[in-house]
């Protein structure tokens, strides 16, 4: 199961071109963290999947893989380029 979540969370943060250390930075966690949980070595806690759903504008249920595919145009809240930031 801590596989299955950290794969998605990998297909969550690769969607929205993001880095482990740009994840980690607005979860302000040690990138390591973001690595142990997206290879299964570690489980989230609850509030780490709530940060990473609001950073990609996404709900649980979509974060979690529970309605079918990523949006497209995922993009993370604030970045150059997402929804609402000069330049996208």
């Amino acid at each position: 199961m801590r596989r299955q979540m950290g794969a998605r969370l990998r297909e969550v943060r690769q969607a929205g071109c993001m880095t482990q250390d740009e994840v980690a930075y607005h979860l302000l966690v040690d990138r390591s963290r973001i690595s142990r949980i997206e290879t299964g070595a570690a489980s989230p806690t609850f509030d780490e999947l709530a940060q990473i759903a609001g950073l990609f504008s996404l709900s649980l249920v979509q974060l979690m893989g529970g309605i079918g595919p990523l949006p497209q145009g995922l993009w993370a809240d604030g970045l150059v380029g997402g929804p609402g930031h000069p330049g996208a």
